[in-house]
């Protein structure tokens, strides 16, 4: 039995199976179908034909041939019935496989299809999040340039407020440099009033003298007029020649230097002289001498003054008596013998002297100095010849050279040594941070990364076990060292040798600058800076020993009377600093 083909399957719905119980209630009578083809299959053989009874032979046998001959032409018809049949099967078949492949194909293209909207579906997945990713990337980069914009103005704002800084730095030294001026300007005023009352004061003596002059000639010619002139006459003769001092050529008798003088009589006839000044002086204002005799007359009258002066000076004062010879020969003094200046201090031990001298000239970012290559160098000099320093010289440093070298100085040093650190060079103040700097000849004036604070320096003197340590700094706004330590070190009174033995045994951080927060020049002083020639001079003129605040005292004033810059002198705060002092020791001639 072949069997029925399947029903073609439905797009998007299950096949519907077939009603078998319908089928097997009401079977198909058509024939071809299969199932007919069942029943006729099925269908139980004719019964045997019963032998015809006697007589009826013949007809039986001609039904029996009819009956064979319809049974032949039914098996020729079911035989070409089922032949058709078969052909309609296969043909069926062909068809039905037809169809499985249309169907396999149907699926294969809905597979296709269901893939390919898979990948449309992937790719616009990838897609999407690729844009979100190029979008997260451009919120990014957006990010990214409001940031950069942010610190660009942050940079701007922090640039125009240094700017603003300098500019009311600037706005104030022109402030404090107008107020100088103005001060200078009251104190000239006020000399010239003060001139100018001096010479009122003297105009008005000389009006008083030229009335009194002018009554004494109303005297004499009143007394003309009485009949008195040839006494008048001879009193004038006689005044004039008391009047008048001796001629350049004939100097005014002074006592010889074997003279006996009583004192008294040396003031009087100093007195004398000068009042012979004032008459020559009233001589000359009337007209009767001329310039020129006057000049002589008044500097041989000065002449014997100041020889007068001189007479009695080493002549000494009167003695218990009242009387001294003025210039008199002394007895001859014994000659005492010379004594060594250092014996007093031949009990102190003062240790040894080294010294870090910096000079920088050659700067890389800002405006060259022209004096303190000089200055280092003739510090080093002195320092070396004449106090036996060792010292270490550093020309156009970088912050690289300066630290590094302090390094091996704290390294090396002991209790023992004491070290003088000199600096001369450039110097800036952060307003803000209230700290000064030294800056190297690498330094940037709007980059700190090269500068050297006074933090820096503070630690290095702390760290140090030299006994005695100094900061000599000559650059500008160099009192922010001392700012944030005493105004003064420790002093004491009376002899200098037992001050200078008790300063020595106690330890030192002291520091010396140019200038407080003001800018210092770098010149002033011929061929080194105010404050280089005035501490070189200090240094020259020192015979034995000096310390620190001595050094501060002799140079002081030198430096405020050549430059609008304070010198300051102080220990510093937090760096060890016990209530010495450096001194120095000048080596034996």
């Amino acid at each position: 039995m072949i069997p029925w083909p399947p029903c073609a399957p439905r797009r998007g719905r299950r096949p519907r199976p077939p009603n078998r119980r319908r089928r097997a209630r009401f079977p198909s009578s058509r024939p071809g179908r299969p199932r007919a083809q069942a029943q006729f299959a099925a269908a139980p053989p004719p019964p045997p034909v019963k032998p015809a009874a006697p007589g009826a032979n013949a007809d039986a046998a001609a039904a029996a041939a009819e009956a064979a001959k319809q049974k032949a032409a039914e098996e020729e018809r079911l035989a070409a019935a089922r032949r058709a049949e078969e052909e309609r099967l296969a043909k069926t078949r062909a068809e039905a496989e037809a169809l499985e492949a249309r169907i396999k194909a149907a699926r294969e293209e809905q597979a296709r299809l269901e893939a390919e909207r898979a990948e449309a579906s992937r790719l616009a997945a990838a897609k999407a999040e690729m844009d979100r990713l190029a979008a997260e990337k451009a919120e990014q980069e957006r990010l990214a340039a409001e940031k950069a914009e942010q610190e660009r103005l942050a940079a701007e704002k922090a640039e125009q407020e240094r700017l603003a800084a300098e500019k009311a730095e600037q706005e104030r030294l022109a402030a404090e440099k107008a107020e100088q001026e103005r001060l200078a300007a009251e104190k000239a005023e006020q000399e010239r009033l003060a001139a100018e009352k001096a010479e009122q004061e003297r105009l008005a003596a000389e009006k008083a003298e030229q009335e009194r002059l002018a009554a004494a000639k109303a005297e004499e010619e009143r007394r003309a007029a009485a009949g008195e002139v040839q006494t008048a006459e001879l009193t004038r003769s006689a005044t004039a020649k008391a009047i008048m001092p001796p001629a350049p050529t004939q100097p005014v008798p002074v006592p010889s230097a074997g003279t006996d003088v009583n004192t008294a009589d040396v003031l009087a006839q100093k007195r004398e002289l000068m009042t012979q000044v004032r008459l020559l002086t009233d001589l000359h204002q009337q007209g009767l001498i001329s310039d020129e005799e006057y000049k002589q007359r008044k500097k041989a009258i000065l002449d014997s003054v100041f020889t007068l002066a001189t007479r009695q000076d080493a002549g000494g004062s009167a003695d218990t008596g009242g009387t001294r010879a003025a210039g008199a020969e002394a007895p001859a003094a014994k000659e005492e013998p010379k004594t060594d200046p250092m014996a007093a201090f031949a009990d102190v031990e003062f240790g040894s002297y080294h010294a870090l001298v910096i000079g920088n000239n050659a700067y890389e970012y800002m405006p060259k100095l022209h004096m303190a290559e000089t200055d280092a160098r003739a510090v080093a000099k002195v320092l070396k010849r004449d106090y036996g320093f060792k010292t270490r010289l550093l020309i156009n440093a970088t912050r690289r050279d300066i630290l590094a070298e302090m390094a091996h100085l704290r390294r090396s040093l002991t209790e023992g040594d004491n070290l003088l650190i000199y600096y001369a060079g450039h110097g800036i103040l952060d307003e803000d941070a209230e700290r000064g700097y030294w800056l190297p000849v690498d330094a940037e004036e709007d980059i700190k990364a090269n500068w050297i604070s006074t933090a820096d320096i503070t630690d290095a003197l702390k760290a140090t076990d030299a006994w005695h340590v100094l900061v000599i700094a000559d650059s500008c706004y160099s009192g922010t060292l001392v700012r944030a330590g005493s105004t003064r070190v420790i002093r004491g009174g009376g002899d200098r040798v037992p001050l200078i033995k008790r300063l020595a045994i106690k330890k030192s951080r002291t520091v010396l600058t140019s200038g407080g927060l003001e800018p210092v020049k770098d010149s002033g002083g011929g061929d080194h800076s105010v404050f280089a020639k005035a501490f070189l001079d200090a240094l020259t003129e020192n015979a034995d020993v000096m310390e620190g605040q001595e050094m501060f005292t002799k140079l002081r004033g030198k430096v405020v009377m050549n430059a609008d810059q304070t010198p300051e002198y102080a220990d510093v705060r937090k760096a060890g600093h016990d209530g010495g002092d450096f001194v120095f020791v000048r080596k034996r001639r």
